[in-house]
């Protein structure tokens, strides 16, 4: 089950799965177990006894499953902390609360797991040795011994359209897929692929009529449902609802239908009018993002759901009035005899709700009949209360670092970098909230430090303090979530540790080097600190000599967006130029600039590194940097004479 969130904050966002989720008894038949999971891990709940497993996270941004056919395992997946593309398979034992990881297995962000059966998963992605591959591979993985059982490339097929797959009752999986053509070239002829998993057998089957429209597929691949714009007559029906959705060039002609194709052959059965989804806006192809299909377990009817409202829709062509309410719907399931159960939100809570889809000739939504709220059992609030105690105590180890020393001379103090620094070898995401916002508090000896205070105490230490605060930096910036990761929040536009990055420029004018690498990694969209306060924080605290300049230039050619491209600013209102006339010839400064263009160039890293490769798509600027070519057309109406003897030096052949 997957839950989409506002942006609460992640304790805020928890508490709310906790509401529905815990409190939730499913009906008989289906498994007790509920498996809830945020950036924050996963949380298997309904065991026999009343007990709990809460996980913590394997990676980033864990999810996953229980399989349906053997309830006493699951699965899970978790983003690789230290490469953003890279996914890891965990097999979960329940009742002894274990995990194995499935090795040999690497997975990109586009891939689909199948819980196939009690022994099997499936999982459709990209050949692992070709990730920019359009065919498509399958891997069978033994769900008892955590391994890979099978793999192979699907020959002829790619581009599946993962949402959803059918599995049909002798094991074939039904996918909407596009075909290869020569020389490897996807034909974008859409139709749907029956693959067997276990004997490699495929085929595929393209629908009798030109559509272009993505199918949905029933759970068991036996229907295939395509929006159609096809105009259909229908009689009037005598309801308000039909009447304020009448459209096309006649009363009785609706724009909106739906095909009803069986899935094996492909066969059209019949049409259905769309009278009660159409709101007088243009009718778009394929099915709307926000609408969800969801099947009656014996898939003689299916519920429309979409934003605010839900319909069941039969496929003998009956359907239920639309129930509509003031909230959206969260998860959403269909229960044996055109019934559903839904999560509604409230103002403070959430409300589990059961809805009934029986036919009607009225499409009004007022002849609705009304929801039946679920309350949950004094049992169940109190298996709610003990799970969301244990999630909020995980959400504070997570979000916060805190740490104490007992003294603020240097050992202390420095101590205290270093057990930051490593902390962060769990990487910066597991210590970010939702909104990507860091905490640091630090008592010593009985006073509360937040970050901006520490720092600035560690800059008293002096030279001392360099190594631990380079270790830091070095840390953050290496990091794959460090463009997204804050000291404050967003509007404070300070990347993590970036009161740090001021501490190390206050105290070693060598450092520049390390502080330059940094911010090649900051977000240059959002983040300001660095040169609104680290920057001129360094001049003022060295003055102009030789690194000051070195490292007024690479701001300079780091610049990209934040200070809406004003080189003026780092040029002049800095006091760069003046000093550097003061300072260097014309030929001698234009040489430092380009020293410092190839020293950024050379070891380009971070988000810098992906606006160094696009600028090195461009045609070449004039004098070799497209941040100089910007610099020289702000100031070239104003230049002073050692100004154009600099840029004519640029202009100049370099070899």
């Amino acid at each position: 089950m997957a839950y989409i969130l506002g942006p609460e904050t992640v304790t805020y966002r928890i508490e709310r799965l906790r509401r529905h989720d815990v409190s939730y008894n499913p009906p008989p038949g289906r498994p007790h177990r509920v498996f809830e999971q945020s950036s924050d891990g996963f949380l298997v709940t309904g065991y026999q006894d009343g007990s709990d497993w809460l996980v913590s996270p394997l990676g980033r941004q864990t999810y996953g499953g229980v399989i349906g056919e053997r309830p006493d395992c699951g699965w899970a997946i978790a983003r690789d902390r230290r490469d953003y593309h890279r996914m890891h398979l965990y097999i979960l034992d329940f009742p002894s609360k274990s995990s194995r990881e499935v090795t040999a297995l690497r997975l990109t962000r586009d891939f689909r797991i199948l819980d196939y059966d009690a022994k099997h998963l499936v999982i459709l992605a990209a050949p692992a040795d070709e990730p920019e591959s359009t065919a498509r591979e399958l891997v069978v993985v033994d769900i008892a011994a955590a391994n890979i059982a099978d793999r192979f490339v699907l020959p002829g097929l790619s581009h599946f359209f993962f949402d959803p797959v059918g599995r049909t009752p002798q094991g074939w999986i039904v996918i909407n897929a596009s075909r290869i053509g020569e020389n490897n070239e996807p034909l974008y002829i859409h139709g749907i692929a029956r693959i067997q998993p276990l004997t490699r057998e495929t085929a595929f089957e393209i629908f009798s009529r030109e559509k272009t429209t993505l199918p949905r597929i029933s759970p068991s691949g036996q229907y295939v449902v395509r929006a159609s714009t096809s105009v259909l007559p229908v009689a009037p029906r005598a309801s308000h609802l039909h009447e304020a959705t009448v459209t096309g060039a006649g009363a009785g002609l609706y724009e909106r239908s739906i095909e009803i194709w069986a899935g094996n052959p492909l066969s059209l059965i019949r049409t259905l009018p769309l009278e009660w989804a159409n709101t007088g806006q243009a009718w778009e192809l394929p099915l709307p993002a926000s609408v969800r299909l969801v099947w009656q377990p014996d898939e003689a009817a299916f519920w429309w759901v979409e934003g605010r409202r839900a319909i069941c829709v039969g496929m003998d062509g009956t359907t239920s009035p639309p129930i509509c309410f003031d909230n959206r719907f969260y998860p959403f399931t269909a229960l044996p005899g055109r019934a559903a159960e839904a999560l509604c939100e409230r103002e403070t809570n959430f409300e589990m709700i059961r809805l009934d889809g029986s036919p009607s000739d009225d499409l009004s939504p007022v002849e609705a009949p009304a929801p039946t709220v679920l309350v949950p059992s004094a049992a169940d609030v109190k298996r709610q209360k003990t799970a969301q105690a244990a999630l909020k105590k995980l959400v504070s180890e997570k979000s916060d670092l805190r740490f104490t020393a007992k003294t603020t001379d240097a050992q202390g103090v420095i101590a205290v970098i270093d057990a930051i620094t490593a902390a962060l070898d769990k990487g910066l995401a597991w210590f970010s909230d939702d909104e990507g916002k860091i905490k640091v508090a630090v008592k010593i000896d009985g006073a509360k430090y937040d970050e901006e205070r520490f720092f600035a105490h560690v800059e008293t230490l002096g030279i001392e303090a360099v190594p631990a605060l380079t270790r830091l930096l070095t840390k953050c910036r290496t990091d794959r979530d460090f463009s997204a990761s804050w000291s404050g929040d967003l509007e404070d536009a300070r990347q993590a540790f970036g009161t740090a990055a001021k501490a190390l420029a206050g105290i070693d004018p060598a450092a520049w080097l390390e502080l330059a690498a940094y911010e090649m990694c900051i977000d240059d969209d959002h983040e300001c600190y660095f040169r609104d306060e680290v920057v001129p924080y360094f001049l003022k605290t060295h003055r102009w000599r030789e690194e000051s300049f070195a490292f007024a230039l690479a701001d300079i050619v780091q610049v990209r967006n934040n200070m809406g491209d004003d080189f003026t600013y780092a040029w002049r209102r800095s006091g760069l130029a003046a000093a550097a006339e003061a300072a260097y010839s014309p030929a001698s400064f234009a040489a430092l600039m380009l020293l410092i263009r190839n020293r950024m160039l050379s070891a380009a890293a971070g988000t810098f590194a992906t606006y160094a490769a696009s600028v090195a798509k461009a045609p070449l600027p004039i004098h070799g940097w497209i941040n100089y070519d910007r610099l020289f057309d702000q100031i070239k109406s104003s230049m002073t004479p050692w100004e154009s003897l600099v840029f004519q030096e640029l202009k100049q052949p370099r070899p």
